[in-house]
């Protein structure tokens, strides 16, 4: 009789704990959606990889969510500031922003790599960014990149990739600089208007970004590795990039 009062008890407190502690509310994430393939909305609907990853990640750890747009630079400050929970984005994990919130393991690896018209091979490497318009989008790894490349003759940063591209087509920048698996999508086909040039600049992680001692980062980590072992983390990025990713997450090599 003693030993089920205990229990009671035990199961009791556990349950008004993890009330207290919220584990059990909706989360609001942040996604950026100018972004294809990684986030965009479509007739009032967020589609694209991050969303399906979000979406298969959530199921897997037993998580309540809202999607709710943002920019990139807005989704860092609120995830900073506490305003939102998760963050969707693309975001480079780095030492300066890990200072102020939290990352799940990486999710996705790639590095920046530089865009130009179709044909244009005047652009090999950053050296020969000299003299040059450079865009890329406000905000992001590539901005900062560009900013120390010397001898650029200017950097505009736009709010979405889209953006940035349609410039270099129009011809009102020379070269456009970001993250070689969506700069690798936008160049495919023919009629595309640009290519890549040169080399992968950097290599960089991308991670989900959680507010500063979330109680969810071991379970989002826990379930992108589950989404890696089961094969579902490889049937969604072969659905967006149309190719086998370059890594798993939770798995080296």
């Amino acid at each position: 009789m003693k030993r089920t009062v205990r229990t009671a008890l035990l199961v009791g407190l556990l349950v008004v704990f993890g009330h207290g502690c919220g584990l059990d509310k909706e989360l609001t994430v942040g996604v950026e959606t100018g972004i294809r393939p990684l986030a965009y909305e479509e007739r009032g609907q967020l589609k694209g990889f991050e969303v399906d990853l979000w979406k298969a990640l959530a199921k897997e750890a037993g998580l309540k969510y809202r999607f709710k747009p943002m920019s990139a630079g807005d989704i860092i400050r609120a995830v900073e500031h506490k305003e939102i929970d998760v963050g969707l984005a693309a975001l480079t994990i780095t030492k300066e922003r890990k200072k102020n919130a939290e990352f799940s393991i990486p999710y996705m690896t790639g590095g920046l790599r530089i865009m130009t018209r179709s044909g244009d091979t005047s652009v090999l490497s950053p050296n020969q960014l000299k003299n040059k318009v450079v865009a890329t989008r406000i905000g992001t790894t590539g901005y900062r990149y560009a900013s120390y490349v010397k001898g650029v003759r200017e950097v505009r940063a736009y709010p979405d990739i889209e953006a940035a591209i349609q410039a270099l087509r129009k011809g009102e920048v020379d070269a456009v600089l970001f993250d070689e698996p969506i700069a690798r999508m936008y160049a495919a086909g023919e009629r595309s208007g640009v290519g890549l040039s040169g080399r992968v600049l950097t290599k960089e992680q991308y991670g989900i970004m959680l507010t500063k001692g979330s109680p969810y980062t071991g379970r989002v980590n826990n379930a992108l590795r589950e989404l890696g072992k089961n094969g579902e983390y490889e049937r969604i990025y072969i659905r967006w990039f149309r190719q086998m990713p370059d890594g798993i997450p939770g798995k080296k090599g």
